[in-house]
């Protein structure tokens, strides 16, 4: 997915329209950015600028908060009046929700020695699972009805399916309330003399077509004791 189809929106410190400075030498154009991903990107991009001021810059070591971003640098020694970037990229894999990763620089800089550049990423999840997780008591004569709202978080239409489960002790039944909104009915049918389960995976299979990089989602059924 080409980068720039990510919505995004730069954060500069204090939310201040302003180059941020970090000390007296080196001047940052934006050392937190911010991006809103869409339901298909894979990663994200960012530039974080800077210009030298005075005395020679040096980035000694470069390291990030997590294996999923990457780094690019031009050039570690900068000389006075120089400008340079640094590229960071961002793996989203499977992850969702707001994620904040970190670029960190050791410099020669003595009144800021050590540096953090942030990304910052709101990944959709696609389809919202409220809530995951569902309890029954052993025991009972019967076990009552209970439900799982499927939610769907993006602007692309998006349809389920099929939703099944791995255990022929629980029913689960699908309404779709919205185009956006569908609910599972879920119920544990115990026959007589049989022993309860412990737990149950419910499975949520989207269509083939659907523009998610997730095509399975699930959900979770136990019986207490």
């Amino acid at each position: 997915m080409p980068l720039n189809k990510i919505q995004y929106v730069f954060l500069l410190v204090c939310f201040g329209t302003a180059p941020v400075l970090t000390g007296a030498n080196v001047r940052w154009e934006n050392q937190k950015q911010y991006f809103k991903a869409t339901a298909t990107d894979t990663k994200v991009e960012a530039t974080f600028e800077f210009e030298v001021l005075s005395d020679t810059f040096e980035i000694k070591t470069i390291r990030t908060s997590c294996g999923c971003t990457t780094t690019e640098l031009e050039k570690k020694i900068y000389q006075a009046g120089e400008n340079g970037k640094i590229t960071a990229v961002f793996d989203l894999g499977l992850r969702k929700g707001n994620q904040k990763k970190y670029v960190i620089l050791q410099t020669n800089d003595p009144k800021h020695p050590e540096i953090h550049l942030e990304i910052e990423v709101d990944i959709p999840y696609g389809l919202l699972i409220e809530p995951r997780f569902l309890y029954w008591v052993k025991g009972q004569q019967s076990y009552e009805v209970q439900y799982i709202d499927l939610k769907i978080d993006v602007e692309e239409v998006i349809e389920i399916q099929s939703v099944s489960t791995d255990n022929s002790q629980l029913t689960v039944e699908m309404e779709q309330i919205t185009p956006t909104h569908y609910r599972l009915s879920v119920q544990p049918v115990i026959g007589e003399g049989e022993i309860p389960f412990f737990r149950s995976i419910i499975t949520i299979e989207l269509t083939p077509d659907a523009p998610l990089r997730n095509k399975k989602y699930f959900a979770y059924a136990f019986m207490k004791t």
